[in-house]
């Protein structure tokens, strides 16, 4: 697999499982999917739309101010917005 594929299946992943949990505790396996997919989009060498990019900057510096930020709304439709343009991005190939 390619590195702009494992992206999307890191994506998929992270969307179904805020969809089981919602309202609910997230696990530690969340944050580590989205971590590893925040480092798979920001790689160099991965050729992938700007504006996810973009999106993906924010959500990691959000990710290192900790408790704090991810208490705001801002966190999540940012989150929501990346997976949307990730998946949908796959769909029009």
């Amino acid at each position: 697999m390619n590195k702009v594929q494992d992206i999307k299946v890191v994506a998929s992943r992270i969307r179904m499982f805020l969809r089981q949990t919602e309202g609910m505790p997230i696990e530690v396996m969340f944050w580590e999917d989205l971590r590893t997919l925040l480092d798979l989009i920001m790689e160099e060498e991965v050729n992938i739309n700007r504006n996810i990019k973009t999106i993906a900057e924010r959500l990691n510096r959000m990710l290192k101010v900790g408790d704090q930020a991810l208490l705001h709304g801002v966190f999540w439709e940012d989150l929501q917005k990346l997976l949307d343009l990730i998946l949908e991005e796959g769909e029009s190939e």
